[in-house]
Formats: structure tokens, sequence, C-alpha cells
């Protein structure tokens, strides 16, 4: 005798049928906590966002990642920035005109308008030298132009600025520094959006267990209490030129950011303009850097929820690891400014448990020649705020750090009984009160730098033109 289940109970069968598929799939699609989740693939997002996205994230092995970071472009069109004050020729700044005719590199000068074209030239060398390189991306931490109060050139410099960005063929990002891109005034905010766009102010993005957030200069504290050598409200400078108002950074929009990923064992990449901590051993100081109590308060509340924290920043014109917070897993950075001596800008190499980062080679060398002629001199004249060439070409040990990251590692809990297993957890499934679950074990790696021996001076020889 033949059994035909499906004539015999064809609508009972479906009907179990069913039920088993939605349980699994219910079983599938929540956690412990029976919140819904979802499975995240591999993919980068390539447009700028100025609100905290959720991306998607690669589980597993990782592929390598490499972007550049740049900062402190200063291009200058003409008009009132020409001269600059007394203490910037100290440190070669290439975009001012005083430094150029003292030191007789006129041939820079721009027989219209009088202004360095030296910014402009090491600028289209970096263009034409990523181009090559062809990184993931590429970010540029402000100063991004030369004048430093809001005025009828600044237009015409973020017109150069972003003819000569449009030349890129990876993807790149902007964060604005207060003093020479925005001037704390609504109309270069204004400029700044229009030629850079709305999404380069704050932004985020993840590539694999990566995440990348900028932050602009975009408000100032109180003027008239607030300037970087005596500022309050959770700002602690230390070695700072000019007494102006102190630039502000959205500590809310990173907060959000960060509570957005936090628990899952990513590693984090902070831009901005001013480093928190640029100690320098060449000055034997804190070079040009201030101490942001707020910005560092939104970071340490997520310190466990994060594998590391890498500080990537400019303003100082120098090249300078200060691995102070090294033991926290945080490893602060500044880079040279692309149109000072030595014009280049930091590569960085991202594994799945390293962070390799090196300078580029030097991507103009008649621009080279200028600054580094102009700083020797000054040094050697013993003229006021000059400094040793060493400072911005950075010791060898600024110049190539290798961070190792240990493995990460959570508990695993379930009636009387935690383990402790590899890989991100946050240790949510626990079912019984006894059961005591520590915070993830994060290790924070360690830094390891180039053993190199270190010299007294550096020189470059290259002629005065343009490259």
């Amino acid at each position: 005798m033949n059994f035909n289940l499906r004539q015999s109970y064809p609508k009972y069968l479906l009907l179990f049928a069913a039920v088993i598929v939605l349980v699994f799939l219910s079983f599938s699609l929540t956690n412990c906590k029976g919140e819904w989740v979802t499975e995240e693939t591999s993919s980068m997002n390539n447009e700028h966002t100025s609100e905290p996205l959720e991306q998607p994230t690669t589980e597993g092995q990782e592929s390598k990642i490499t972007f550049f970071h740049a900062t402190d472009t200063h291009l200058i069109a003409g008009g009132s920035h020409v001269s600059c004050g007394p203490h910037f020729i100290g440190d070669g700044r290439t975009d001012c005109n005083r430094g150029l005719i003292k030191y007789n590199f006129t041939e820079w000068l721009n027989s219209t308008t009088n202004v360095s074209m030296a910014p402009t030239a090491a600028l289209r060398s970096l263009v034409n030298y990523v181009n090559e390189q062809n990184p993931d991306f590429i970010v540029f931490t402000g100063d991004v132009i030369s004048t430093p109060t809001c005025g009828s050139n600044t237009e015409a410099e973020y017109k150069l600025l972003n003819q000569t960005l449009s030349g890129l063929n990876v993807p790149y990002y902007v964060t604005a520094a207060m003093h020479h891109d925005i001037g704390d005034n609504d109309t270069c905010r204004d400029m700044y959006k229009k030629y850079m766009g709305d999404d380069m102010v704050n932004w985020n993005f993840t590539i694999g267990n990566n995440l990348f957030v900028g932050l602009s200069e975009w408000e100032v504290a109180d003027p008239r209490n607030m300037s970087e050598p005596n500022s309050t409200n959770g700002l602690s400078p230390t070695l700072i030129i000019d007494p102006v108002p102190v630039p502000l950074l959205n500590y809310t929009f990173l907060d959000n950011v960060l509570d957005t990923y936090k628990s899952r064992g990513m590693k984090v990449f902070l831009f901005f303009h001013i480093a928190q901590y640029c100690y320098d051993e060449i000055e034997n100081s804190q070079f040009r850097c201030r101490l942001d109590h707020n910005l560092m308060d939104v970071v340490e509340n997520y310190e466990n929820g994060f594998r590391s924290f890498v500080f990537l920043s400019g303003h100082n014109h120098a090249n300078i690891y200060d691995p102070v917070e090294s033991h926290l897993g945080r490893y602060h950075f500044t880079t040279t400014a692309v149109m000072n001596y030595p014009t280049q800008f930091r590569i960085v190499e991202v594994g799945e448990d390293t962070i390799n980062l090196s300078m580029s080679m030097s991507v103009n060398e008649s621009v080279d020649n200028v600054s580094l002629t102009i700083i020797n001199g000054e040094y050697q004249s013993g003229a006021f705020m000059s400094f040793h060439n060493l400072t911005f070409f950075g010791s060898y040990d600024d110049r190539n750090v290798a961070i190792s990251l240990g493995p990460v590692t959570h508990m695993v809990c379930h009636l009387n009984s935690c383990i402790e297993v590899a890989g991100w957890g946050e240790n949510e499934c626990t079912y019984d009160s006894d059961c005591a679950v520590d915070p993830p074990s994060i290790p924070k790696g360690s830094d390891v730098m180039a053993d190199q021996p270190r010299g007294d001076s550096l020189s470059l020889t290259g002629s005065a033109e343009g490259g």
C-alpha cells in the first residue's frame, strides 16, 4: 500500500513547515537579548557624511587598508596675507613673501599678485604622487588655505584648492581649521561648505573594522575669556604662539558616532587640526599643541568600547609622535605641513592587528630647498621663534612607528559558568546574576619604533624652480 503524505495531510504539513521556518528565522535574526540584528558585509562608504551612519563592516579576516594624512597646505591666491609675522619665518613657511625676499627666492613670487607660488606647487606635486601610489583615501586636517582672516581672497583660495584637489583619483576628506580656513566668520564658513562640501564639516565612515572620524574647528570659545595661552573651560594649552580665540570641536557629534559603533572592538582614527599631545625631543617641549579636555573626556568615556585610538593632526608643521598615552591604546601624531620642509605626508597602513605609520618621500624638493634655507638661516641667526630643522623633519622615532595590537577576548557566560574566548563580545548573554562578568579584555598593544641613528642637521639640495 502506497502512503502519500502530501495527498493525505497537505494542509497540516504545509502549516507545520511554515511554523518551523518562522521559528528558525526568528532565532537567527535575534541575539540573546532578543534584539534584532543583521548580517554585515564589507564595503566602503565613499560619500562624506555629517551624521553618524551605520556602515557595513567586515567580519573575520581583514584586508590591509592604506591611507595618507596630509595637512597645512596653506594655499594662497593673493592680497592680504603675504608677509606674515616675524615668528613665522623661523619654521620655513613658504606662503610668506617676507621669507622669500629675505633669502633671495623672489622667483617664487607671482609677478602680478606678489604672493608665493610654492604652496600651490607643493600641493600639485602631492596630488601627482598620491595618484601614482593609489591609496584607499587621503585626509587633509586644516589650514588648507592661507588667509588668516575672512576676506576677498578667501574665495579665490578655496577655488584654487577645489581645482587642485579635483585632480585626485582617490577619495579625499577635509577638516577645517579656525584661524586660516574659517576665521570665525559665517561668510567663510559658507565658502568652505560651498567648495569643500557640507559633508566635510564633521564626517565619519567605516572600512572593515575601522572607524574614521573627522572634526572641524567650527566654533570658538568666548574671546573675552578664552585665548590659547590662558584658556579655561576644559582647554589646557601648552606652547602656543598667538593669543587668538580658542577653536572648539563638535564634541556631541563625536559622542554620537562613538556611541553608535561602541563595543565592536573597532580601531578608531580621529582627524582634527590641533594635536592633543606633541612632545618634541628636539625642542624639549610640547610643540604648539593644546590638550582639549572636552575632547578627551568623550574619548575616555568609550575607552573600553574600542580597540585603539589613533589621533592625526597638523598645526605645528612638524613630524611628531607622542607615546604618552600608548599604554592606554591612544597614539598621538602630528604631520608636517605640505608647503614646508620636508613637503611630506604620513602613510598609514592598517591590518587586522597592526597599524604602521611612516613618512612619504618629499614631494617637491625645490620647495624643500626654499623652506630649509629659511629654517637654517633663521636658526643660525638666532632670530625670534626659529626652530631646528629636525623639529619639522622629525626624529626617526617620530617618522616610523609600528603599533601591534594584541588579540581581543571577551567573556561568554551561561547560568553559573563564564569562559573567556577569542573575538569581540559585549558579555550580554548572562542569565544568572551570580555569574560575575568583567568588562571585555582589550589588550591595547605596544608601539615599536624604528631603531635608527639620529642626526643633528639635515639638508637637501635642489633648484628654486617650481615642481
